[in-house]
């Protein structure tokens, strides 16, 4: 279950927003993103996104890659983490972070086999943000979900992609819902090998060092 970037106003500290989402029953989902939330942490301001599982906090991600006056307000985020457990290994860029290659390329590295970024993205950019969604799944054979608020300026648009082959190369699949809730079916099989086989053929070099392996 996966909610969008900033969809609750306001500031909270972590445990207000974890006492704030003791009315959600986390307990049967296997893996919760609660959108992320402005958190008060010491003397800063982070854009942050939680990952539950199984009703438990694994841990969180801060928004690294700050859009337009966000600098003014919010303390960008310091590394790249990558959450392991459950089968799955999973990254979480925040909206304007899946704009650069290097983010989900540094998360390949990691063994990252699911990408999940809570967005808020106006409609008249829909066409610009799915482009970048489609362009990060397709060049690193890796799904990526990315979900939007259905409020006025943003309208929805939420978005699954997921890569498969077919014969001799790979192709896309899309899912891009209106509604509050959509479903998104992956299958790993679908692009386990080749996203193995990606990272192995890919030279580049990417300079963001810093990794966390959170394990749960």
């Amino acid at each position: 279950m996966v909610f969008p970037e900033k969809w609750v106003t306001g500031e909270f500290t972590e445990e207000e927003l974890i006492g704030a989402l003791d009315g959600v029953d986390k307990d049967h989902i296997p893996f919760f993103v609660p959108g992320s939330f402005s958190i008060r942490d010491g003397t800063s301001l982070y854009n942050r996104s939680y990952l539950f599982h199984y009703g438990k906090m694994v841990g969180y991600q801060d928004k690294i890659s700050l859009y337009a006056d966000e600098p003014r307000k919010y303390r960008s985020g310091s590394s790249v983490k990558i959450f392991t457990g459950g089968g799955l290994s999973i990254g979480l860029p925040i909206c304007y972070d899946i704009d650069f290659p290097y983010y989900v390329k540094v998360l390949m590295r990691s063994g990252c086999n699911i990408v999940i970024n809570p967005s808020l993205i106006r409609s008249d950019f829909v066409e610009e943000w799915h482009l970048y969604i489609s362009a990060r799944s397709l060049e690193n054979r890796v799904p990526v979900i990315s979900v939007n608020s259905l409020s006025d300026p943003f309208g929805g648009n939420s978005i699954a992609v997921t890569p498969y082959r077919d014969g001799n190369g790979f192709r896309i699949r899309k899912t891009i819902s209106h509604d509050l809730v959509f479903d998104a079916l992956l299958d790993p099989a679908d692009y386990e090998e080749g996203r193995q086989k990606r990272y192995g053929e890919d030279p580049g070099i990417y300079s963001f060092q810093n990794v966390e392996n959170v394990k749960f």
